[in-house]
This record gives C-alpha cells, sequence and structure tokens, in this order.
C-alpha cells in the first residue's frame, strides 16, 4: 500500500484528540511487536495492510501515526465492544519503527470511516510477514483458529543451506555453526519458532558428524522455549 495520508478535518481532530493522547501505538521493540500482533489476529483481527512511513520523514513519524489514528477512527476497548454488538469492523494500529501495521476484524464499516482505495489481506490466506533486522523474517498465520509464528520457507531453507555448507568443515567450522544457531535464542519460543530451532540443531548434528566432527545436540546451544509477556508500547516520554 501506498502511503497516502488524507487530511483530517479540524473537527475530526478535536473529537480525536481524547484518543489520540491516552493511545500509543510505536512499540519498544520487535518481540513485542509480534506479541502483539500474533495477540490480535488471535482475537479475530484477520485483516491487515502494512504502510510504510517514508525514512526521509522520520521526524514526523509520531504526526503521521496522529493522523492515520484519527483516519481509522480509533477508538478504546470499551468503544470498540460497542462496535462489535453493533456489527461493525474494529480497527488496531501497531508501528514497528519505519513500518504501520493496521488491523481489522470481520465486519461492517463504521460510518466514520472511510475505506475506500484500502486493501486488507487476510492472515488466514496470506500469513502476516513481518521484518526482523536484514537477514531474519517472521510470518504470523492463522488456521482453524490458532495462530502460529515462524520462520517463512524460503528464510528456513536458506538457514538450513548455510549450515550444511559450514558443516563442511568438520570440527573447524564447529564455532561457526553454534554461533549462527545462538543467534536465534533471541527470537520468543513460539510453537513453530521452537520446531525450527530444533530441526536446525539436529540438521548442524547430523552432517557435523558426516564431516568426522563429534559432536551431540547435548553439546550444541539450548534455547528457552517459553515466552515472556513484554511490553508493547512506548510512552509519550519514551
Amino acid at each position: 500500500m501506498k502511503l497516502k495520508v488524507r487530511l483530517t478535518t479540524l473537527q475530526t481532530l478535536k473529537k480525536s484528540r481524547k484518543v489520540i493522547n491516552v493511545m500509543q501505538i510505536e512499540t519498544e521493540d520487535w518481540q513485542g511487536t509480534v506479541q502483539y500482533l500474533s495477540s490480535s489476529i488471535g482475537m479475530g483481527y484477520y485483516y491487515y495492510q502494512v504502510v510504510q512511513y517514508p525514512l526521509k520523514k522520520r521526524d514526523e513519524w509520531r504526526k503521521i501515526d496522529e493522523k492515520m489514528m484519527a483516519r481509522f477512527d480509533l477508538v478504546n476497548r470499551y468503544k470498540r465492544a460497542r462496535r462489535k454488538q453493533k456489527g461493525w469492523a474494529n480497527f488496531l494500529l501497531v508501528r514497528h519503527e519505519d513500518r504501520l501495521y493496521i488491523l481489522m476484524t470481520d465486519g461492517e464499516k463504521p460510518p466514520q470511516v472511510d475505506l475506500e482505495g484500502e486493501t486488507f489481506k487476510d492472515a488466514r490466506k496470506v500469513p502476516l510477514r513481518f521484518k526482523v533486522g536484514n537477514v531474519l523474517d517472521l510470518v504470523i498465520s492463522a488456521s482453524q483458529g490458532k495462530v502460529e509464528v515462524h520462520m517463512p520457507r524460503d528464510v528456513f531453507q536458506d538457514r538450513k543451506a548455510f549450515i550444511v555448507e559450514l558443516a563442511k568443515a568438520g570440527e573447524s567450522a564447529l564455532k561457526k555453526v553454534r554461533s549462527d544457531l545462538y543467534l536465534l535464542g533471541g527470537i520468543p519460543g513460539y510453537a513453530g519458532i521452537n520446531r525450527q530451532r530444533k530441526q536446525l540443531v539436529s540438521l548442524a548434528v547430523k552432517h557435523l558428524r558426516q564431516n568426522q566432527c563429534r559432536v551431540t545436540v547435548a553439546s550444541m546451544p539450548t534455547f528457552y522455549t517459553g515466552r515472556k509477556t513484554r511490553k508493547v508500547f512506548k510512552t509519550e516520554d519514551d
């Protein structure tokens, strides 16, 4: 979606001012963002779109946040409950760095929200892809009422290929293989991630052994398989 921030009338901004002053959509870190996105999708916010803010306008990102909050009439959870009772769709907005994620539930379009020209994807059909730095992406998918977070197939296959190539050096590659696996420890322990990390460790051991390296699964990095609840949003003073 191309970023097109429509001018909001003064009257609309005044009506939205209380909401804007008490709501914050900018997140502390990527882990908290993934936590919020996966939780929200699990609560029925299946539809999403991603807006990329202009890097050259970094100083204006919070002003753009306010305009987007007003545009989608972001409201608190109590008003969202009333909208749901009326059969209207609800919206959530969350921004990590230069990417704004707009989430929407099923329901009729609220009268005060203009969705003309907007295109939303369905996480049940097209998983939401979340970029973590330059070398890692995660996807958040929903199927049969369950939400899963894992590395997308292409990223996972790249990781596997890298480990196999490293392992060809045998004993001399053991330190590098361990270091690469250790980098995955910073990803929260979602079931899909835990499964992929276990597969990568097994793959590394298998190929190191094939190249005359004496190694066991127990000697490889271990990972915390749980998830700690993180603070999601920054405060106004951050």
